[in-house]
């Protein structure tokens, strides 16, 4: 997994580490194509535990996401996306977070400083 944090003063640095994350899967029983999956490990707090809408296509699931405030004076906007194949291919699935946030910003004034940051990770099966 790769994490850059969301740093206003220059580039923040990527750590790469290895972790275990945890992925819990919910199918609507009255729809197997829809669901929940949520995400606990990668220590960041719009990720872990919360649970995002999912679509379910046979052995695959697919996570899109996006927020975004705008038109604000303070911007905030990110996106989350996940996949899963457990079909048999080599590497199962990813994800990817990005945020783009102000930081020191007030809605009556604006300003501050913007930060740039993203999580990243290659999910194999256990």
């Amino acid at each position: 997994m790769q994490s850059t944090p969301c740093a206003d003063k220059g580039p923040a640095p990527v750590t790469n580490f290895t972790t275990d994350l945890t992925v819990k899967i919910a199918q609507t029983p009255s729809d197997l194509s829809r669901g929940t999956v949520t995400v606990f490990g990668t220590g960041h707090p719009k990720i872990d535990g919360v649970p995002f809408d999912a679509t379910f296509s046979r052995r695959r699931l697919t996570v899109a996401k996006s927020y975004s405030n705008l038109p604000a004076k303070c911007p905030d906007q990110w996106s989350f996306n996940l996949e899963l194949d457990f079909e048999g291919v080599i590497v199962p699935g990813r994800l990817q977070f990005s945020e783009s946030h102000a930081v020191g910003c007030s809605e009556t004034t604006g300003g501050g400083t913007y930060c740039k940051g993203q999580v990243y990770a290659q999910l194999f099966a256990p």
